[in-house]
């Protein structure tokens, strides 16, 4: 049984790199996130059950949303909490394969992706993937250019109505 376990784990890897889509494990960098997605799993072995927390760091070019994903692939994990930078990203949606996340907007910078949870005892693995989708913020004189605008039409609009 353990040893079917290992195949799975060792086709599952395989596959994904055959994909072609860069696998980060735990205390690894994702890089600077995209539309596109980027991939981290953690084969887990428990003598016994536990809890794990495993941190991924990962760059923001630009104020986004960050959107994602984990699953189970095989064993018995449980998911508790999927944080980025110490905060909650909220309940988990579920999803046909596990379940999604979401958080933003978040400005750019260097942040933190951890994932919490437990695990049985035996051979486990969990895979996620997280993206970020920029966030269009008005820069502070587009604001006043609007405001002032609005103003005006209401000014125009007071005059016309006396006249």
């Amino acid at each position: 049984m353990k040893f079917n376990r290992f195949v799975a784990a060792a086709a599952t890897m395989m596959a994904l790199s055959a994909s072609q889509a860069t696998v980060t494990f735990p205390g690894g960098d994702l890089g600077t996130l995209s539309v596109f997605p980027e991939h981290f799993a953690n084969p887990l072995v428990a003598l016994h059950p536990k809890t794990f927390t495993d941190s991924y760091t990962f760059s923001l070019a630009s104020t986004a949303n960050v959107y994602g994903s984990v699953s189970e692939l095989f064993g018995s994990i449980t998911f508790a909490q999927v944080l980025i930078d110490g905060f909650d990203t909220g309940p988990f949606t579920p999803t046909m394969t596990g379940f999604g996340f979401d958080f933003g907007p978040l400005a750019a910078g260097v942040h933190t992706l951890m994932v919490k949870g437990s695990v049985l005892p035996g051979l486990s693995m969990y895979q996620g993937s997280i993206y970020a989708i920029p966030t269009s913020i008005p820069e502070p004189s587009s604001v006043a250019l609007l405001l002032g605008g609005l103003g005006l039409m209401g000014v125009m609009g007071a005059r016309k109505r006396r006249g």
